[in-house]
């Protein structure tokens, strides 16, 4: 009888842990990233409660989030060696997800879709180091090399073969996506193909963009995912640095938290309905005593726009 190497099983997944909160049991499967990666913190890595934002998991993974258990559905076999910050990187790239400690050194989510969320902070002149009249604030856009305007995603892996068996994608002529209509309050396209076909317009080059994502397997998330990565990629993005003064107001930001720029020296691309994740805060130091350097990313003014992740580097998703 020959000897059997290799078994194949097609498994549901894995379940809550006593860790479970409402509206969530130990009899539920997790399929939100977010709670994927809850569970890596809790059940790998044997993190307590107290070393978990668990608010900032909820606000993610719940109904009405922006990786809500319902419809961003995530499963892989975690078959390959591999360290618990390397699969959390690797889901983290999948889902559009920041990975990251808080101030009170607690492991917390931020999902890269929101433009300018209610609570997101006001930044005026006021909040700015003055310098002889001059507020120390500098605007720029991302680099051209950072756009793509195609975009392929490979999904659905499977195990058997070591080989994905689907593929979405866009470009300027096609799309194989079910739904290719767009929120185009940016203006720059009315579908998905449009938008591909005005970035390469704008910035008169063709750069495809190829991902292989082993975390989905679902046909409504990779279509998801591919979707804000279209809107996210396809055009360059504001970014406004600054000196900040300390205050009540900026002495409570934390990496990864969001703002607004209300300030009538910058352009009004920026001031207008523009939201911003901060992705650097350094202190003055001696030679800016009581200020705060800041450095800021314009999120797209339409729904479902992120960045991709690059593994653990601190925020253990997300480069933007």
């Amino acid at each position: 009888m020959p000897l059997i190497t290799d078994i194949y099983a097609d498994l549901k997944g894995k379940k809550f842990g006593s860790w479970a909160r409402s509206p969530f049991t130990t009899s539920d499967f997790m399929e939100s990233p977010a709670f994927i990666a809850e569970s890596i913190f809790r059940d790998t890595l044997g993190l307590a409660t107290a070393q978990v934002n668990t608010a900032s998991f909820d606000s993610a993974g719940n109904a009405g989030g922006k990786r809500e258990n319902a419809s961003w559905k995530y499963a892989r076999s975690l078959v390959q060696q591999a360290t618990s910050l390397q699969y959390l990187g690797e889901l983290a790239s999948d889902s559009a997800l920041v990975l990251m400690r808080d101030y009170q050194n607690k492991e917390r989510v931020v999902p890269i879709d929101f433009n300018q969320p209610d609570d997101a902070t006001a930044l005026t002149t006021a909040d700015i180091l003055d310098d002889n009249g001059k507020p120390v604030v500098r605007a720029s856009q991302t680099h051209i090399s950072l756009v793509r305007n195609e975009f392929y995603l490979n999904y659905n892996f499977s195990y058997a073969t070591g080989q994905y068996l689907s593929q979405l994608y866009i470009s300027a002529s096609a799309t194989n996506m079910v739904t290719n209509t767009r929120d185009n309050t940016d203006g720059n396209g009315a579908t998905y193909t449009a938008l591909c076909t005005n970035s390469q317009s704008y910035y008169n080059k063709i750069e495809r963009w190829t991902y292989s994502a082993p975390w989905i397997r679902s046909d409504t998330t990779a279509e998801l995912f591919l979707k804000v990565m279209a809107n996210w990629l396809a055009l360059r993005k504001w970014q406004v640095r600054a000196t900040l003064i300390y205050n009540a107001l900026t002495l409570k930001f934390e990496l990864m938290d969001t703002c607004f720029w209300n300030i009538t020296l910058l352009p009004s691309a920026i001031r207008t309905n523009s939201g911003f994740l901060i992705t650097k805060l350094v202190d003055g130091g001696l030679a800016k005593p009581n200020t705060i350097d800041i450095e800021t990313v314009q999120v797209p003014t339409f729904f479902g726009t992120l960045g991709y992740g690059v593994g653990y580097g601190y925020a253990y998703g997300t480069e933007l």
